[in-house]
């Protein structure tokens, strides 16, 4: 991938300097909705400052308001990538998108050492 070809070329360049990467988060219920069925990690209203070292994570999930249990699909996605990161041995995750009415029943990201569908 393009982003792991540069992340090695600034690596190379800059080995003396420290490198920051900061993430955001934040859902919104929307104008229109009762509640928010939105989910991220980390969870919403939170700023992370990671250093170089660390691989920094970001995953939304779209509740698709005004479905019926939007917000517990989206915090069980939510979840299962949780213990797919906090299980010993698992391995580094690769950037995905999946349009999740498409593919319901599956894991929503796969793991880097296994091929994608």
């Amino acid at each position: 991938m393009l982003i792991d070809y540069l992340d090695k070329a600034i690596a190379r360049v800059g080995q003396a300097q420290a490198r920051h990467v900061q993430t955001a988060t934040r859902t919104d219920q929307g104008p229109t909705r009762q509640r928010n069925e939105d989910a991220c990690y980390p969870p919403s209203g939170t700023v992370q400052t990671l250093l170089s070292a660390e691989d920094p994570l970001v995953v939304v999930c779209d509740g698709i308001g005004g479905h019926q249990g939007g917000d517990v699909a989206s915090n069980l996605a939510i979840e299962a990538i949780q213990h797919q990161i906090a299980s010993p041995g698992s391995q580094k995750l690769q950037c995905c998108h999946f349009d999740g009415g498409a593919r319901k029943s599956r894991l929503p990201c796969q793991r880097s050492d296994q091929p994608s569908e």
